[in-house]
């Protein structure tokens, strides 16, 4: 029997394509069923109390998100791209998307596990949740370390009422600041100011960088 269904017989197209349709009649039945009604309510019901959950996240931009087999995520957290995806109860995350060839994006690994993790949630504001929370987690290990390779001085990064913006300090030049819409890059920022002026005068902030 062809299995292409271009040079499979008429009867066989035919019935194919009328069993498609009754499955769309179907569906279209079941949405207009009170059951359907029901969970269309749900889930907008759901997705608005993501968007809410979402208004109050700065540094938060989903992009888009939904499926069932399998279940995606895409955004950004603090300016990095992210990718999150699960299916048959396992799921990971890259962070920092690139597209190495026309058509395909891949980024960096940086989480994996099942849907019994802590926080995985059920909703779609849970699991949106759980997603910049194990982003936010990474990236705050990723800033330790990098403060940890240097340590002649003591960087920080606080939240800036004023500014708006975070802001990377470093107790050794109490007069330097680096203003910055995310943590990661104000820590980064006041790094290379702190960077600069060591290689300037390796003398200045007690023997400089190692």
């Amino acid at each position: 029997m062809p299995d292409d269904m271009e040079n499979a017989p008429e009867d066989r197209r035919w019935r194919s394509a009328a069993t498609f349709q009754g499955f769309l009649d179907h569906m279209e039945e079941f949405w207009h069923s009170p059951q359907g009604q029901q969970l269309q309510a749900a889930r907008q019901a759901a997705e608005a109390d993501l968007q809410t959950w979402l208004a109050d996240q700065p540094g938060v931009v989903v992009g888009r998100h939904g499926g069932l087999v399998p279940e995606q995520w895409e955004g950004e957290v603090d300016g990095h791209s992210f990718y999150f995806r699960e299916r048959g109860g396992d799921w990971d995350i890259e962070l920092d998307l690139h597209e190495q060839q026309p058509g395909i994006t891949n980024g960096d690994l940086i989480a994996t596990g099942t849907i019994t993790a802590p926080g995985y949630g059920e909703s779609p504001r849970e699991r949106a949740a759980f997603i910049v929370t194990t982003i936010r987690n990474h990236l705050r290990h990723t800033r330790t370390a990098e403060a940890a390779a240097r340590p002649d001085f003591a960087f920080r990064v606080e939240w800036s009422q004023a500014d708006n913006e975070f802001v990377g300090l470093v107790a050794e030049f109490p007069s330097l600041s680096w203003l910055a819409p995310t943590e990661d890059e104000a820590l980064r920022g006041i790094i290379k100011v702190v960077e600069q002026i060591v290689a300037d005068d390796p003398d200045t902030g007690g023997g400089g960088l190692r």
